[in-house]
């Protein structure tokens, strides 16, 4: 028998900013109404309260349909309590929400009994793992199951918190909005009902994966509370501090954008269209930006800086024993990862300094002119100073610790979705490569051989430096230190069918010099490709492609690049076409199979569903697939520019990104789970990494790496290796 299950509350706690765990651990949470139905019967409204105003239950009886029924008593109801007690099934819309709020001290004031991890079924996950929107509403109004009633909604927003003079408004005091709130709440179950029977369950394996899912977000991660405090104190004082100098020259605060962008228009910078932080880091690279504007766009941009909002997040997130908790979010992107919320601890600053601790402990002195002083004449990769702000993001990571007595043991998959796209598609050269480098060389009396460096010696070269090599041709002795960066920003650029523009966005992402690649590149680059280059450049401008602002000769460097790494990998490039082909063969013919990759995947229509089948075993779906005029594949999904859900469309490269990604999103799964059977408990990742806590004399990185890269039956052939930490903080 399936519980459907919906609640309302109330708090003074604000679920958005400061989380789900924090509101329902507050003590001022409270619960306004339970609504609830079996299986396929009429609801139940309960009202755990002593009384309500008569014209309440008046006004609800003429709202309810037939057979629900009205309760209102401080007893929860008795097949209720028996069913949750009896360990049977809970099925709610975000059903950690329900769970943690009806388990927690707002449940236990109305005495509802404890809701299990293991008895929960979540509609949205089901929604997420169908590539659908997680919204309700818009979930309902997608799979035209039964609508879900806005009506409420105002209604549901006012009466869930305090007024101004900081009480709830009661029933007794507006009876109209009560009768709606119940009313929306009720409909609410039943619209959660009509998408769980329209969606498919998760799989059993899938299932016990999200069980997983909430039982990391239960467990939580450490934060050092008092350095995160030091942090943020020094952060708003650099900030004052910038503040004080953009008025000094300007006249204006950071918070006047436009006035701002006006002035440095009015100083000479005449092309500045706004103050977005792309187009400021853009024009502190421009040449042409007169110094005194780009000092104060440099300053403005340190401002602005989003890494040290993480610390005041941590501070309004974390619950009342200093632990993260549910920050993790199941199935975010369609292939199956996983994304953060609130602190967003999946988009962490790449440090720029090498010793975290040394910083963390300098932060409790509170003292800029300090900070300064310990890190005057560092710089970064691109050669600027690195300033107090750079010093801060640096050590976000470092505010994530492992509890008292405990140890954090992080391996990170090397390299994994080069690996896992080199398997798929037989890319022989580049699979006995990866076996190469992976293993150690030892002599005669099985003792580790190492290089001048004292790193353990390889069997084969570094993967980057490989990937340039064979890519232009050269001797691996001769791949110099840039030439082996160009190598490492083709390699995840450009294995999805990427080309200007994914290499332009990976090189920002690290942080490197665009232009210097470029130039370093130039000279191994063939005439001939050069020449291809060319016409690519004329194709571009002819059919109104952007040229990311680029000039000619660094567009062409960067095209011809593109064509090295294709000829490169011809099995890659050939698999980019076969998976077009197979999924357009699926929606032309629903029912059956197309296989591609030697049988590694497939594609098949069922029901409303285009589905992919991973390696794994796990399917991802897209919904209403349909072939358009053009040739192209339509289905309904999340847009990857715009995020908003609608009509979209995919193609080779993007078949193959989610193809891989989804795997690796498998292997990930695996490694988590994993560790936890073996002792390794996790309490979060960060995109292909599991991060586990352990007792201090328990466990090590070889040993968990090992784990979770041994072979399995559907990954036999695939390399897979790990580079890991084990330390009381967070680090990179």
């Amino acid at each position: 028998m399936k519980l459907h299950l919906d609640i309302e509350t109330g708090s003074r706690c604000n679920l958005k900013t400061e989380g789900l765990y924090r509101y329902a651990q507050h003590a001022s949470t409270f619960v306004r109404v339970v609504c609830y139905a079996f299986d396929e019967e009429p609801g139940t409204i309960w009202v755990p309260l002593d009384a309500l105003p008569a014209e309440i239950f008046v006004k609800l009886r003429l709202r309810l349909k037939q057979n629900e029924e009205l309760i209102c008593s401080e007893q929860i109801p008795a097949r209720v309590k028996m069913h949750i007690e009896m360990g049977g099934e809970v099925r709610a819309h975000n059903a950690a929400f329900e769970r943690n709020v009806l388990s927690g001290p707002a449940g236990k004031k109305i005495g509802f009994p404890e809701i299990k991890i293991m008895q929960t079924v979540c509609v949205m996950a089901k929604a997420a793992a169908h590539n659908m929107p997680e919204d309700l509403g818009d979930l309902c109004a997608s799979l035209g199951s039964y609508p879900k009633d806005e009506g409420g909604r105002n209604d549901m927003m006012y009466l869930s918190k305090p007024r101004q003079n900081g009480t709830f408004c009661s029933p007794f005091e507006e009876p109209d909005r009560f009768v709606r709130l119940y009313s929306y709440c009720m409909d609410d179950v039943y619209a959660e009902r009509g998408a769980d029977e329209s969606l498919p369950d998760l799989s059993p394996s899938e299932q016990i994966y999200y069980w997983m899912d909430q039982r990391i977000n239960d467990r939580g991660w450490l934060a050092d509370v008092e350095s995160v405090k030091n942090a943020h104190a020094l952060a708003l004082a650099y900030k004052a501090e910038i503040r004080e100098e953009i008025v000094r020259l300007t006249g204006y605060t950071p918070g006047q954008t436009g006035k701002l962008a006006e002035w440095c228009r009015d100083e000479g910078y005449f092309t500045l269209p706004d103050l977005q932080a792309e187009t400021v880091v853009t024009a502190c690279e421009d040449p042409s930006c007169p110094p005194h504007v780009k000092r104060v766009l440099q300053l403005y941009s340190t401002h602005n800086m989003k890494a040290v909002s993480k610390f005041p997040a941590i501070l309004r997130s974390k619950c009342d024993d200093d632990v993260l908790r549910g920050m993790f979010r199941y199935h975010a992107a369609g292939p199956g990862r996983w994304s953060s919320r609130i602190v967003q601890l999946h988009n962490l600053f790449r440090p720029k300094i090498k010793d975290q601790d040394t910083a963390i402990e300098a932060f409790r002195q509170r003292n800029l002119q300090f900070l300064r002083a310990l890190y005057d004449g560092e710089v970064d990769a691109k050669g600027r100073p690195i300033n107090p702000m750079v010093v801060l993001a640096s050590c976000v990571r470092g505010m994530l610790t492992a509890r008292p007595g405990k140890i954090l043991i992080f391996p990170d998959f090397s390299g994994i979705e080069a690996r896992f796209n080199a398997w798929a598609w037989n890319e022989e050269w580049k699979l006995l490569a990866y076996r190469a480098y992976d293993t150690i060389v030892t002599d005669d009396r099985g003792h580790v051989v190492f290089d001048k460096k004292g790193e353990p010696m390889r069997a084969g070269p570094d993967l980057y430096v490989l990937a340039y090599a064979r890519a232009f041709g050269v001797a691996i002795e001769d791949v110099t230190k840039d030439m082996r960066q160009i190598g490492k920003v083709m390699e995840l650029a450009l294995g999805y069918e990427g080309g200007v523009g994914a290499f332009v966005t990976m090189v920002d992402t690290y942080g490197l010099d665009l232009e210097a690649l470029a130039e370093a590149a130039y000279p191994t680059i063939p005439l001939d490709v050069m020449l291809e280059a060319a016409d690519g450049w004329e194709w571009a401008l002819k059919n109104k492609r952007s040229t990311h602002g680029l000039s000619k000769r660094t567009w062409m460097i960067i095209d011809a690049l593109k064509r090295m790494w294709r000829r490169a990998h011809p099995r890659i490039v050939t698999g980019w076409k076969s998976l077009k082909e197979c999924a357009e063969n699926a929606v032309a013919n629903p029912g059956q199979v197309f296989r591609f990759a030697n049988g590694k995947g497939a594609f098949k229509v069922n029901d409303r569903w285009l589905y992919m089948r991973l390696p794994s075993g796990r399917n991802l779906a897209y919904y209403r697939p349909r072939l358009a005029d053009d040739g192209t594949i339509r289905y309904m999904g999340t847009d990857t520019f715009t995020r908003r859900w609608g009509w979209t469309s995919s193609y080779g490269g993007k078949w193959d990104e989610n193809f891989v990604q989804g795997g690796c999103a498998c292997i990930l799964r695996e490694a988590l789970l994993t560790g936890e059977e073996h002792g390794y408990t996790p309490i979060g990742h960060v995109h292909d990494e599991p991060v586990t806590e352990v007792d201090e004399s328990f466990g090590s990185v070889d040993e968990l790496g090992r784990l979770i890269c041994a072979p399995r039956k559907w990954r036999e052939t695939l390399p897979l290796a790990y580079e890991g930490h084990r330390a009381k903080r967070y680090r990179k």
